[in-house]
């Protein structure tokens, strides 16, 4: 979906407002759940160089 914009009259990419607030939403649970796995501890292995 495109909308003209006001300053320059080209037509621009534009998300509803309700499609926008789902996107917001999707990404911030996405980064709420990958952010502890990434802050997990290692293997053993893996500190050792043995992995």
């Amino acid at each position: 979906m495109t909308a003209p914009n006001p300053i320059t009259g080209e037509d621009e990419p534009y998300f509803p407002e309700r499609s926008r607030a789902r996107r917001m939403l999707a990404g911030s649970v996405v980064i709420v759940v990958m952010n502890p796995l990434s802050l997990q501890r290692p293997p053993r292995a893996w500190a050792l160089g043995r992995g």
